[in-house]
């Protein structure tokens, strides 16, 4: 299967083609209730994170919502 590469995060990283944002954060654990994406500097609706396919030298920054006190 063919691979692209992807920045995450300021991170270069390797992936399958065909792979969505959804797919992305469930292999990296993150609930995506806790986060907003970035997607080449645009911000993406939570409700597309499905439809998004990653394409090669995508720049994706995922943003976590962490509570504290």
């Amino acid at each position: 299967m063919r691979k692209l590469e992807i920045i995450v995060n300021g991170k270069k990283k390797t992936i399958d083609c065909n792979v969505t944002l959804i797919d992305l954060l469930n292999g990296m654990k993150f609930y995506p209730e806790t986060v907003v994406i970035s997607l080449n500097d645009v911000i993406v609706d939570r409700n597309d994170y499905g439809m998004k396919t990653l394409k090669n030298n995508d720049s994706v920054e995922i943003i976590r919502f962490m509570s504290g006190g």
